[in-house]
């Protein structure tokens, strides 16, 4: 988890993708529980609304944190991350930045 948190050590195709898809893969989990369990009852329903969008914030920030990790290998601008945040463009954005090929330190 240490390794994975910091944001010195570089972090590679592979751990990029597999990054990307445990957090996503996590945020709709949590999300996808938060409506099991709170969403059936009118009053809780509410409740399970807004552990979604906690889920759905915590996962934009990891995101960020991992693609910031991923520019440094590329040397991308970091205004690029924006895209991020663009529906649509961000799966390409993450596509992309997945299949860049990290450039030599001189």
């Amino acid at each position: 988890m240490e390794r994975f948190l910091n944001t010195q050590l570089p972090l590679g195709r592979i751990g990029f993708t597999f990054g990307v898809l445990f957090v996503l893969f996590c945020a709709a989990g949590l999300a996808h529980l938060a409506f099991q369990s709170l969403g059936d009852h009118h009053s809780t329903f509410p409740l399970a609304c807004f552990c979604s969008i906690v889920a759905g914030f915590l996962a934009i920030s990891t995101l960020l944190l991992l693609c910031v990790r991923r520019m440094k290998e590329t040397h991308w601008k970091p205004m690029s991350t924006l895209f991020l945040l663009l529906p649509g463009l961000n799966v390409m954005y993450l596509l992309a930045l997945a299949l860049a090929a990290p450039k030599k330190q001189r």
